[in-house]
Order: structure tokens, then C-alpha cells, then sequence
């Protein structure tokens, strides 16, 4: 079947006719070359009338569609070809051919075995040579396989984007020139939701970089192309209102390019790490301050308890003795003053003695941190106040706590002891201490009232705990409630 009609695309005038020399018609011997070469074209190539009807119909076109040209020859295009238009519908399509003469596009088509294709068809009119139109002419090219590059590209291109969105940060992409020109070549739309500005604004505004941040900037990228090692970079970004963001970044070299080179790299907002960290900083400075507080205060109760002691106690005992010493210079001859005196003196000695072991003790650096805290405990039994029982872990060994350590635990317990004499009015007291996995554990329960520890503030004795746990990075775990007792579980490191 010939592809084009006798009145065709821009047909010589001298082809039309018969040569009556040779009595050929030139027109149908150039047609029949034209057909020649439509036919080994792989590309589909067929003509309608203006209504559309089927007028010719190539080999190319019976490859792609499967139907050969008896088949379509004579019939409606949109009877025979069923495209599914991908941009527009086909009555557009249509109107736009008769109005402009040519119309380009892609479409999907279904063959009858099942098979999908997608082509690109350039369609154009056919004018006789009076300038009429005629028909029209359509060349299907078969882009099946650069459709399938496409959609992989787009896919693989909405896969990146998407990947890009979810990203918890701004991706970039950085250029670094030769020439000494740098700046972003590319900047993610995260970049509004995280540092409140777009990327236009940014290449079009300059660099938001803090100016005392800047030198800092420009040495570390420098250092980053000089080495070739992955750039990381903590700064901040000064904004016209004066307000302040911090951001990380890091990026790797990518490429090198003739022009210099170029850098893959995310940024993240890390102002609220920052504030984090200067609340943190914040938070230590006035624990810091509140530890030493607590010890001057610590400080001050055992120099007044040491004041009303030697006041109450070791003063009224010397006193009485002066007294004794005067009635005796007096009376030489009755001894009675003198064994008095002695015996206060006696008295005096032993209240001093008291005093001293309960500031230093001695028998904690001569003996050890268990027998020291059994004697603690043995001196208050003694006394019938309270009811102390001591339960220790033989294992431990004094070598293996610091005296730092062994010092803590005993002014822990001598708090504590205080405390439940004081407040709890409590009859017993269970003191367990023992070694595990490079930390001891000290563990302190009574019997007393007990309080609610959300509703009552700390007092001078509990806080001084508290700090000293805290001092030694220790942890304290405190089980109380009211009529129910106390309970405090200490964990220390054995060394620091």
C-alpha cells in the first residue's frame, strides 16, 4: 500500500501528469519510490483524510501495531488506533492538528496480543499544491525502552526527593572554584523548616553566618580541600533581627570538576542541643553552688555543736573543777576537793576525746571502714537511745575503697544516725553494707515515722547526703512514706 496520496507533501509541479514520450506517469514512479523507502523505515508511518480515515499504512506500522494494511486501510484512525493520549484527550489532539497543522506528543498503546508500547507520534498535514489541505501524516517512533529509562529516572528521582524530605536535616550541595568563588549549588526546602529562610533567599542574600564564626568557617573548609578529609563544622547563624541559630555540618568531596570541586553535605539545627547543654551547664553551676552551700552550712552545724559541747558540757565540767581547786587551796588538809577535781579533769579528757572522734576518726584510718562504723554503732547502743544492728558484707576489703570513699559512707551513716535520733523517733536502725561488680552499697532503714517525701522539703541532714552521693557520681534511692519508716539505698564507686 502506497504511504502517500497523488496529491501530496510539497510535490513537484513537473511530477504531475503523464510524459507522453515515455508514457509514464512520473507521479505514481515517485510515488512508488517514496513507498520503497517508507517501508524500510522501523518507525510506523501512515496518512489519513481530513476525516481521518486510514489512507496509507507502512511495514514499520504493521511491526508496532501488528495489523497490516488491508486490515486499517479504509478505516477510522480512532477506530484502528486505540493510543491512550498521556497529555491530552484525542478530540484536543485533533483540533489542534486541523487548527496548527502538526501536533507532537506521546501515547500508550495496547496491542491485541497484550503487549504495551509507548510511542512518540509528529504529525503533520498534507497539502496539495494550491496550498489545501489534504490529509495528514503521522510518524510513530517506538519509545518503549526510553519510556522505561524515564520512569526509572522519575522514580529513582521521587526516591531521592522523598528521601530528602524525611531526612532530619538540610541536604546541600557545595561548590568550591578555583577561581576562589564558593557557595551552594543546591539547598533543600528543609532548609525554611529548620533555619526559617529559603534557598533563595539564601543565595540571593549571602551567607547568614555569624561574623565571628566566618574566618573559622573559611579555615575549615580550606583545611577540607587542602587534606580531602570529610568537612564538619559547628557555627551560628546571626539573623537582621539579631536572633541566633546554631547548626552542624558536615560533607564529603563529591566530585572535581575543571572549575574546582564539589561537596555532598547535611546540616542540622542544633540550637535546641545547645540550649540543652547551657541549661545543663546552667543546672551544674547551681549544684556546684548549692554543694557548697550545704557544706559551709554542714561546716557551721558541727562548729556550733562542737560550741554548745565544749559550752554545755566540757566549760560546766572545768568550771566546777576551779571551783574544787579553790576550796581544796583553801582546805589543804581534805583531800575529798582533789579526788573531785581529778575525776572531772578524768571527765573533761573523755568529753574531748568524744569531740574529736566525731570529727576525725581515727579508728576509720587505723582500722578500716567496717570496724570504724561497728564502733559508731556500738557507742550508740550503748547509750539505749537507739537499737543499731549492723549487717556487713564479709567480702569487702579495705584496700579495694578509696579513703575518700570509706569517708563518705561513714559521714553518711553518722548523718543518718542523726537524723533518725532527731526526727524519726524511731526505736531501731539497720545499716547493711556490701561489695559488687566495682561498687558498694550502702543501705540504711528504720523504723521510725517516716514522712512524705513530695510534700516535706529536704532537710540540712538528707541534702547533705544527696551532695555527697552526687559529689561521687553515686546514686541514692530513697523509700519513705509516712508511719512507714525510711529507707536509703546508696551505691558508690569503690575508687575514684
Amino acid at each position: 500500500m502506497s504511504l502517500i496520496s497523488p496529491l501530496s507533501i510539497n510535490q513537484p509541479a513537473d511530477l504531475i501528469g503523464v510524459d507522453p514520450n515515455s508514457g509514464k506517469n512520473p507521479v505514481d514512479e515517485w510515488l512508488h519510490q517514496s513507498a520503497f523507502l517508507l517501508d524500510s523505515m522501523s518507525d510506523a508511518v501512515f496518512s489519513t483524510d481530513l476525516d481521518f480515515v486510514i489512507k496509507s499504512w507502512n511495514k514499520g506500522a504493521e511491526e508496532i501495531y501488528g495489523l497490516t494494511a488491508d486490515q486499517v486501510v479504509g478505516r477510522g484512525a480512532d477506530e484502528v488506533l486505540c493510543h491512550e493520549f498521556l497529555a491530552e484527550d484525542r478530540g484536543t489532539v485533533w483540533d489542534k492538528l486541523r487548527s496548527t497543522g502538526k501536533w507532537k506528543g506521546e501515547v500508550k498503546l495496547t496491542t491485541d496480543s497484550g503487549k504495551r508500547l509507548f510511542l512518540e507520534i509528529n504529525s503533520s498535514s498534507i497539502m496539495d499544491q494550491s496550498g489545501s489541505t489534504i490529509g495528514y501524516v503521522s510518524i510513530c517512533r517506538d519509545i518503549t525502552e526510553m519510556h522505561g529509562v524515564k520512569e526509572a529516572l522519575l522514580s529513582e528521582r521521587q526516591r531521592f526527593s522523598d528521601l530528602i524530605q524525611n531526612v532530619p536535616g538540610v541536604v546541600y550541595q557545595w561548590e568550591e572554584n578555583f577561581d576562589g568563588t564558593y557557595g551552594f549549588t543546591y539547598i533543600s526546602p528543609k532548609l525554611e523548616e529548620y533555619f526559617g529562610t529559603t534557598p533563595e533567599e539564601v543565595f540571593a542574600n549571602g551567607s547568614l553566618i555569624h561574623p565571628e564564626d566566618r574566618q573559622r568557617f573559611r579555615d575549615s573548609i580550606e583545611e577540607a580541600n587542602r587534606t580531602e578529609n570529610p568537612w564538619n563544622f559547628e557555627g551560628r547563624l546571626l539573623y537582621p533581627d539579631g536572633s541566633i541559630k546554631w547548626w552542624r555540618g558536615s560533607s564529603i568531596l563529591s566530585m572535581k570538576t575543571e572549575k574546582g570541586r564539589i561537596y555532598n553535605g547535611i546540616i542540622f539545627d542544633i540550637t535546641g542541643q545547645k540550649d540543652m547543654e547551657r541549661m545543663l551547664m546552667e543546672e551544674e553551676a547551681q549544684k556546684k553552688s548549692d554543694l557548697i552551700k550545704a557544706i559551709m552550712e554542714a561546716q557551721e552545724k558541727e562548729r556550733r555543736e562542737i560550741s554548745s559541747e565544749l559550752h554545755d558540757n566540757v566549760n560546766q565540767i572545768l568550771t566546777t573543777c576551779k571551783l574544787l581547786l579553790e576550796i581544796a587551796r583553801n582546805n589543804p588538809s581534805d583531800p575529798q576537793f582533789i579526788d573531785g577535781c581529778y575525776n572531772n579533769i578524768q571527765m573533761v579528757i573523755q568529753e574531748i576525746r568524744n569531740i574529736s572522734h566525731s570529727l576525725t576518726p581515727h579508728t576509720l584510718k587505723d582500722l578500716g571502714l567496717v570496724p570504724a562504723i561497728r564502733d559508731l554503732v556500738e557507742r550508740i547502743n550503748q547509750s539505749g537511745k537507739l537499737a543499731i544492728r549492723l549487717f556487713a558484707d564479709p567480702d569487702i576489703r579495705e584496700n579495694s575503697l578509696s579513703p575518700d570513699i570509706m569517708l563518705a559512707l561513714f559521714r553518711i551513716i553518722q548523718e543518718k544516725i542523726s537524723n533518725v535520733l532527731k526526727h524519726a523517733r524511731a526505736s531501731e536502725l539497720r545499716i547493711g553494707i556490701s561489695l559488687r561488680d566495682n561498687m558498694v552499697k550502702l543501705h540504711l532503714s528504720d523504723n521510725g515515722q517516716g514522712f512524705d517525701e513530695k510534700a516535706v522539703k529536704k532537710g540540712l541532714g538528707l541534702n547533705n547526703i544527696h551532695h555527697r552521693v552526687e559529689y561521687y557520681k553515686g546514686t541514692l534511692q530513697i523509700v519513705t512514706a509516712p508511719g512507714r519508716g525510711c529507707e536509703l539505698t546508696i551505691e558508690l564507686p569503690c575508687g575514684l
